[in-house]
């Protein structure tokens, strides 16, 4: 049978929302409020992050926690942590000081922020700010939630450090999380959220299947509206195993290049409108600042945007939902996508009177393009859903994949013609450089599915190795030529056309 099998799947479907005047404000206002919280808790986490104390028994600083002296950790009923009450001096006769240092666990900071940070604010959320029981408190725990992750991973070192929320710009409030379960109820198109009521969402009932619990949901405001994001396990369809295997190489010319020669492009949605979005700015800059022309202006130009990041992560989900499902392995490059987007650096004249030309104009175009592909974001999300339907995902080692022969694994500088051609210097093979390079990274990848390709001349050269070339392979993590490399399977050689595919 053809049937591919069913498997429950946390998924997360996006819906419009419809909202009148008074859930609109609604939302406004705890947006406001989430900001608020979320600048507090970074406050805090910045101030946890610059106090330090110095430890005589490990003769190093530790941090300390900024929470006031007449606090202190104490346990619940329930045997929880919790960040209780000033306690009396005297007490039963006996007289108990504050503790030296201003917290008493700062390694359960450090260990689980998460919970951690939420007793932080049992001194800041008082009675006297009467607009935070507005809002829901299981969204402020959402904003906590998602504030600790992204300090946690700003220790790891996996990102930069979170930024406080703005009124205005880039870098203002969007969203509301509400991470409990049983939280909202769905009746055909509509859906009873806690404080907001019944809100209307088109087409709810015929995508969001009946029965399936909302595990979690999040609104977010865009320049274009309100949206909903809910979060259920549903049934999807599991993609049937595949010994398929395919290597791909991303370019300036062409987003994506395979092994088999194709060639996948993006219609670049920034590059597209870049021309209205240039007329538009100077349009907003001419215009008295502050009036009410100059913000339609602003919102047109936000819509725009919107528009331009929408239509880039349709079709980064469109290649990678089509690779996840032809193949069984895919390899791509480990590339240094922040070293390749910085601009050039100034080259001083030897006579001190000015700078050379370093082409900074031509590299801020491809700097451009670059960003505009997004490649960074197309690899992480090819990479969660090849963990999701259980394939294969591996990344090589960009250095000297360009400079490599696939036919006889040399590896030389002058083989790279040109953006597109490669001749090897060496057996004089002749091929697409991007195909070369994404065959060299599927090889590398999966050694056992290693090709063997014939010399343009009709006869295989043998390989020249040389101690140089060894030592640049080596460090490359590139495998080692093979003259008599097994022919490959059939079901391998099959490599799919991705522009047909994609449509």
């Amino acid at each position: 049978m053809n049937e591919q099998a069913k498997s429950q799947q946390i998924k997360t479907l996006e819906f419009t929302l419809h909202l009148n005047a008074t859930q609109a404000a609604t939302i406004d206002r705890w947006l406001d409020v989430q900001r608020w919280v979320w600048n507090e808790g970074l406050a805090l986490l910045k101030d946890f992050e610059s106090q330090r104390h110095y430890n005589k028994h490990d003769k190093a600083y530790a941090p300390c926690c900024p929470i006031p002296w007449e606090y202190h950790w104490g346990k619940d009923e329930k045997g929880k942590w919790q960040l209780e009450r000033p306690y009396s001096v005297i007490a039963e006769g006996k007289r108990r000081y504050p503790p030296k240092c201003r917290t008493l666990r700062p390694v359960r900071l450090e260990r689980d922020s998460e919970y951690s940070l939420t007793p932080l604010f049992a001194y800041k959320l008082h009675p006297d700010k009467p607009w935070m029981k507005d809002c829901p408190y299981k969204m402020t725990q959402g904003t906590i939630k998602l504030l600790a992750t992204s300090w946690a991973e700003y220790r790891k070192g996996k990102r930069k450090s979170p930024r406080f929320k703005t009124t205005k710009g880039r870098y203002t409030n969007k969203t509301l999380n509400d991470t409990q379960s049983g939280n909202a109820r769905i009746e055909g198109d509509r859906i009873r959220l806690p404080k907001l009521g019944w809100l209307k969402v088109r087409s709810l009932a015929k995508r969001w299947p009946a029965g399936v619990e909302v595990k979690s949901y999040r609104i977010k405001k865009d320049p274009s509206g309100y949206y909903l994001f809910l979060v259920g396990a549903i049934a999807g369809e599991k993609p049937k195993p595949s010994d398929k295997v395919c290597g791909l190489d991303a370019g300036v010319v062409h987003l994506l290049n395979d092994d088999a020669g194709k060639h996948i492009d993006i219609p670049y949605p920034l590059q597209r409108r870049l021309k209205v979005l240039k007329r538009l700015s100077r349009k907003a800059s001419r215009q008295q600042r502050g009036s009410a022309n100059q913000a339609k202006t602003y919102a047109r130009i936000a819509k725009l945007h919107e528009k331009i990041r929408r239509d880039r992560k349709a079709w980064h989900h469109k290649i990678t939902t089509f690779a996840v499902r032809k193949f069984g392995g895919i390899a791509v490059e480990a590339l240094n996508l922040a070293g390749m987007g910085k601009r050039p650096k100034p080259k001083p004249k030897e006579d001190g009177s000015g700078y050379e030309r370093n082409m900074a104009t031509a590299k801020s175009g491809l700097n451009r393009k670059l960003r505009d592909a997004g490649i960074g974001a197309m690899y992480n999300l090819l990479e969660k859903k090849c963990k999701v339907f259980e394939r294969q995902f591996s990344k090589v080692p960009a250095a000297y994949t360009s400079q490599t022969c696939n036919h006889c694994g040399v590896v030389d500088s002058a083989s790279r013609k040109s953006q597109s051609e490669f001749e090897c210097v060496h057996c004089g093979h002749t091929q697409n450089a991007d195909a070369n390079a994404a065959m060299n990274i599927c090889d590398a990848a999966f050694p056992e599915y290693r090709r063997s390709y014939p010399a343009w001349a009709g006869e295989r050269k043998k390989p020249v190795e040389l101690a140089s070339v060894q030592a640049k392979k080596q460090e490359a993590g590139l495998p080692a030529p093979r003259s008599d490399a097994p022919p490959i399977s059939k079901s391998s050689r099959e490599q799919v056309d991705f522009i047909a595919e994609t449509g």
